[in-house]
């Protein structure tokens, strides 16, 4: 039950992030980053997705950097997340 509640979180706020740029979009028009620009979208994204995408972590890039946060404490934790996630699967798997 607690996979489908974190679930729907996720979608919920897929769906707030996405009505919320397209409020913004139709406001002051699409958001422009550099890095978007420059590379044009990828294979998976295009470049209206990864603006998007942008403009709906900023908030949160800049609440880590307010907060001291460095990009490899970031990394760090992801690190130890990943691992964490990986002795969760093999200790489920395994029994």
């Amino acid at each position: 039950m607690i996979d489908l509640a974190c679930s729907l979180a996720l979608l919920g706020l897929l769906a707030a992030a996405a009505l919320g740029y397209g409020v913004r979009t139709l406001l002051h028009g699409r958001a422009h980053y550099r890095r978007v620009e420059k590379d044009g979208g990828s294979a998976l994204l295009g470049e209206g997705t990864m603006s998007a995408g942008y403009w709906a972590l900023q908030p949160v890039g800049n609440a880590l950097a307010r907060a001291g946060v460095t990009p490899d404490a970031i990394s760090l934790a992801s690190l130890a997340l990943g691992l964490a996630a990986a002795v969760a699967l093999a200790s489920v798997t395994s029994a």
